[in-house]
């Protein structure tokens, strides 16, 4: 029944800012298991012996409490009053001292649900929704609510607020259990009533979700007349939560009351404010809206509109409503919560999905994104306007998540503007770090009091799980103002010096001028109650452009640097003091732009914690102050140079036009020429960029064939895509001239396939030019790229024939690779004819793997190149799959007839030495002769096997460089016996070459491609088995042998085996057995 007993109001309430202490907190707790906590109220009045002394209380609800002034009642519920300042303990306020009487049971009663205050020096209420009303046999809950006005720190006056009683008189009998046995006043708020005198008179509206079988209604009820609302939310919870603002109207009281249990998903009646206590009798209706990805359907179960907040954020005059949903719900995080903010925005719109209540629109969700300590959290469960904290002039209000943080709970502070509500949070505060094992901290907030007198509202958060309050003061704040002066204000390089100063390194002596810098400074704070100094450290940097930042022009006497700081005790009128500094030695007049910028910034010294003694003792936050957001926390000020030029507006330019369009990559270096134009003023730090694609070696940077631009006067930085980003300084001031500037590249490196060569460059300076001049500080190349390169390969094999047969090892009992079979090993040749190199090369081999019949073939062992710059691409189970063991190399020794491949290698090179003719005549030499008997080629082009194809790439082929691949290999000795016993065959592998730089140009494509064969003979040494019967002999002989029983069976027919008599065993008598053997000759007749 938790809903019910939540009797949460949007009580108004400032919480949680950037300037709410959370080191200092002022810490009370109740009776273990009371649920000291779960409602809290900050209250404070005048204390009439001393007029200028105001006392300030935390009034906290414990509805499970026992009171002390009556015993013998079990768990009536007690309301505290923490007088915080004065005594370390909190007291019972005795708003009741009566037990039970007049048929009222006050055991488990809750008194202390809800607790409010109508401010200072104002009357107190608290609520008893459960207290027990018998009346012979008839049991009700009417609830009770008590008002009091507290005088010289005592009740006085309490006066009953007994609506239900009331309105059970004048209901009849057999209605009374039917409407208004359960009339709990959970939730009680203030409504403004201002009579034909002028005189205010805060009418209490209280909430009573239980009448009318849960429908619910609230209650406004003044010394005069009680009113009854209710809305049309059967089993709804209606009046769960109240709020009061002017919605639609400035000045108007209207009323928004919280059903969070309609149609399973919740809803809120906002009624009208017609004046002298009458509201609108047919409400406006919220319901939450439809998420996103929810199939037009409202979340059910998300509690929207259990608690409920209103206040005007932005200063218009009209209030903004804040809708709680505490357990709503996304696909991550379960019950994170959600507040809905809903603001007035003109005239209806019929075509709202809010019946009646179009002009309230939804403006804001809260929070902004999830998180995973927000599991479970409830964020909204409790609502509080606290007033303006930080005194910025407008509203805050405050959220809690009592159980976000593993249960800990977390309060969010949300800062109202000209714009109204600000959806990041201005401050987070977390349980754990204000009382480390507080539980459902946040489940209740009160606020907007200033209750330590600093000026500035104070928050008062309870966490009943913990039976605590904890009270947040908050921080003064404030705004430092700065002015600085330099003398003198505008400095010449060329003048006469003013001072010697010491180098930073030895300890010689400079000519050089220096100036003095007076800093005055005072903070303004905004209540304009604090009086006292503040510890400020202030911190001055000179040259704080970022172009002169790491070598600043100018330093400061004391320490030779360019930042200097000192800590000033500093109040409400300036403090001056003096900074001396003088402009640093090298600094000639190429370095007059832009002025010298002096940045002057503040840090508050943070004082440490100081210890608490008692509960008692409240330090003043006046030492933790905070700076104003809103204000700049820092000065500056300007040294201005003398220059030549007055506006000094350059007018730069680039002309590409004598570099060349056209480049053969690798050729040759390629020359970028570029011009630098300043048809204007000087240009200062004036620079030029350009933009070289990856692959491209930047060289030296010339100007009229002479390298000045070197060292420091060139940055080169790769990007994150490999491009290089050259930066080169030009002489400052850059004046009206041309600067021509030659960049060397070297292209041999340059592998990208397009085909060209795109280059960007940019010049600019420190002083801006005109907008209307900027087009033509950009320049593009598109270098178009153009290579020719001749691509050869050739093959060979080492050994033209391998014998196959013999002894068959089974895969699984394999150890080694002789295991398999003979070595076949072929080896390709690539070679660049030239003229130009090829930036990148592709060679594929298609190796015969595996026969037809899907078994091995050619088992790849190892794939050898000899080159620095080949590789192939390893794919996993392409290489010896089977891991056997090898040799160093891949190659598992030779067979018995077999020549090294170390000799192949060599007698190969001498080949190509002495052959000067094309590689058809290599081909020719290393291709066998195809044999009289040979009756296939193991093939995959003509599809007698499968090949794998073997990836490999060289980068940079040079001009006559060669490249060789060695495919190391074992043929399977196993399928050749059981596929191809006997047979004299060829099996042949293919290799292509290419270039993948579409801008290389082939000259010859005829020699792209190679074969290579080795003849595979069966062992002379190995009996050959007889072959097997044909497999059209054995249906042929079934066939016959079936025809041929026939044949007899039907002889015997013809003969008539099948007709003669049987013998019968049973006769005995002699002269009929021999009648029936027919003379003894054995066969029937």
């Amino acid at each position: 029944m938790l809903l019910l007993l939540a009797a949460l109001s949007c009580i108004i309430q400032h919480s949680l800012g950037y300037n709410l202490e959370t080191e200092l907190p002022v810490i009370r707790r109740g009776d273990t298991g009371s649920y000291f906590g779960f409602s809290v109220a900050s209250h404070s009045y005048k204390d009439f012996s001393t007029p200028q002394r105001n006392h300030s209380w935390m009034l906290v609800g414990a509805p499970k409490g026992n009171r002390t002034a009556l015993p013998q009642i079990e768990s009536p519920g007690v309301v505290y009053k923490c007088d915080f300042a004065t005594n370390a303990q909190c007291s019972e306020l005795e708003l009741d001292k009566k037990g039970n009487i007049n048929g009222d049971q006050k055991e488990n009663g809750w008194f202390g649900v809800s607790v409010m205050s109508e401010g200072h020096d104002a009357n107190v209420m608290a609520c008893s929704h459960r207290l027990l009303h018998i009346e012979g046999s008839f049991y009700t809950y009417p609830g009770r609510c008590l008002r009091a006005i507290i005088d010289d720190g005592n009740p006085f006056r309490t006066k009953t607020q007994d609506y239900c009683e009331l309105r059970n008189q004048n209901t009849s009998t057999k209605h009374k259990v039917a409407i208004l046995k359960i009339c709990p006043p959970a939730i009680i708020t203030w409504w403004e009533q201002v009579d034909d005198q002028g005189n205010v008179e805060n009418v209490p509206l209280i909430g009573a979700p239980g009448v009318y079988n849960y429908q619910g209604e609230f209650i406004y009820y003044s010394r005069e007349q009680m009113e009854v609302y209710k809305g049309n939310s059967p089993h709804g919870y209606q009046g769960y939560a109240l709020a009061q603002g002017s919605f639609f109207k400035a000045g108007k009281n209207d009323v928004a009351s919280g059903a969070p249990r309609f149609d399973h998903h919740g809803m809120v009646a906002v009624f009208r404010d017609l004046g002298s206590g009458k509201f609108q009798k047919d409400p406006k209706v919220l319901l939450p809206p439809v998420e996103d990805g929810s199939d037009n359907r409202r979340q059910p179960g998300t509690g929207f509109g259990i608690a409920l907040c209103a206040e005007d954020l932005n200063n218009d005059g009209l209030s903004e409503l804040l809708v709680g949903a505490p357990f709503y719900s996304d696909d991550l995080y379960p019950e994170q919560g959600r507040v809905y903010v809903y603001e007035y925005k003109g005239s209806e719109n019929k075509g709202s999905e809010n019946k009646g209540s179009e002009n309230l629109v939804l403006s804001h969700k809260l929070p902004i994104g999830g998180r995973k300590d927000r599991w479970r959290g409830n964020f909204g469960r409790a609502l509080a306007s606290v007033g303006d904290i930080d005194l910025d002039g407008y509203q805050d209000v405050a959220v809690g998540a009592p159980y976000e943080d593993s249960g800990d709970g977390t309060v969010y502070i949300y800062r109202g503007s000209e714009k109204g509500l600000v959806e990041t949070p201005m401050q987070v505060i977390k349980g754990s770090s204000v009382s480390p094992g507080i539980q459902s901290f946040g489940y209740s907030i009160a606020g907007i009091l200033d209750l330590d007198t600093n000026g500035y509202p104070d928050v008062v958060i309870g966490a009943y799980q913990s039976d605590t309050a904890v009270l947040l003061r908050s921080k003064p704040v404030i705004s430092i103002l700065s002015k600085i002066t330099i003398y003198p204000d505008t400095f010449d390089i060329k003048g006469r010096n003013t001072c010697n100063q010491t180098e930073r390194e030895g300890n010689k002596q400079f000519a050089t001028s220096c100036f003095d810098i007076k800093v005055c400074t005072k903070y303004t704070e905004r209540s304009r109650k604090v009086k006292e100094k503040i510890d400020v450290l202030l911190i001055m940097k000179s040259d704080t452009d970022p172009e002169w930042e790491a070598d600043s022009r100018v330093l400061f006497q004391k320490d030779q640097k360019n930042a200097i700081n000192r800590t000033e005790l500093i109040g409400g009128n300036d403090t001056c003091f003096y900074w001396f500094a003088y402009i640093r030695e090298g600094v000639t007049d190429a370095d007059v732009y832009p002025d010298i910028q002096f940045t002057l910034t503040y840090q508050i010294v943070k004082e440490p914690t100081p210890t608490v003694s008692s509960p008692t003792d409240v330090p003043s936050l006046v030492p933790f102050a905070v700076f104003d957001p809103l204000k700049p926390q820092q000065a500056t000020a300007v040294l201005s140079f003398k220059r030549d030029c007055k506006k000094c507006v350059p007018d730069l330019k680039i002309d590409v036009s004598n570099s060349k369009k056209t480049l053969a990559v690798g050729a040759k270096n390629y020359k970028l020429t570029v011009t630098v134009k300043n048809d204007g003023d000087d240009a200062y730090n004036a620079k030029f960029f350009v933009t070289i694609p990856r692959g491209m070696q930047i060289g030296k940077i010339f100007s009229v064939d002479k390298e000045i631009f070197k060292g420091k006067a060139v940055e080169v930085t790769t990007l994150a895509s490999n491009d290089t980003f050259v930066t080169v300084k030009l002489n400052t001031p850059f004046k009206k001239k041309e600067q021509p500037i030659q960049i060397v590249l070297d292209t041999s490196r340059y592998s990208d396939t397009p085909d060209f060569l795109p280059i960007h460059l940019n010049t600019n300076s420190t002083n801006e030019e005109d907008s209307d001049t900027l087009a033509d500080n950009n320049g593009f190349l598109n270098i178009s790229i153009k290579s020719q390169a001749d691509l050869e390969i050739n093959g060979t094999t080492v050994e033209e024939q391998v014998a196959y047969g013999g002894k068959v090892v089974g895969e699984s009992a394999m150890v080694r690779a002789e295991d398999i079979g003979n070595e076949v090993i072929h080896k390709y040749f690539v070679k660049n004819r030239g003229p130009d190199p090829v930036p990148l090369t592709e060679v594929i081999i298609e190796w015969p793997f595996e026969a037809t019949s899907g078994k091995h073939l050619l088992y790849l062992v190892n794939v050898k190149v000899d080159g620095n710059r080949a590789s192939c691409k390893k794919i996993p189970g392409q290489l010896n799959m089977l891991g056997l063991e090898t040799s160093a190399g891949g190659s598992s020794g030779q067979q018995q007839n077999d020549t090294s491949v170390d000799a192949m290698v060599e007698r190969r090179r001498r080949r190509d030495v002495e052959d000067t003719e094309s590689s058809s005549k290599v081909k020719r030499e290393t291709e066998p002769t195809k044999p009289e008997k040979l009756q296939s080629d193991l093939d995959c082009k003509l599809g007698f096997a499968k090949c794998t194809n073997i990836h490999c790439t060289i980068e940079r082929l040079k001009a006559d460089e060669d490249v060789t691949f060695t495919v190391i290999s074992r043929l399977w000795n196993g399928t050749m016996i059981e596929d191809y016993q006997g047979e004299l065959l060829r099996v042949i592998s293919h290799a292509s070459v290419r270039s993948t730089n579409t801008y290389v140009q082939e000259t010859n494509k005829e020699n792209n491609k190679a074969q290579v064969g080795t003849q595979l003979n069966p062992d002379v040494n190995v009996a050959v088995p007889s072959k097997g019967l044909p497999k059209w002999v054995i249906p042929v002989c079934v066939v016959s042998a079936v025809l041929l029983l026939v044949l007899i069976v039907f002889c015997l027919y013809k003969l008539g085996f099948f007709k003669r008599q049987k013998f019968d065993k049973n006769i005995t008598d002699p002269e009929e057995v021999d009648r029936m053997l027919d003379n003894g000759k054995g066969y029937y007749a």
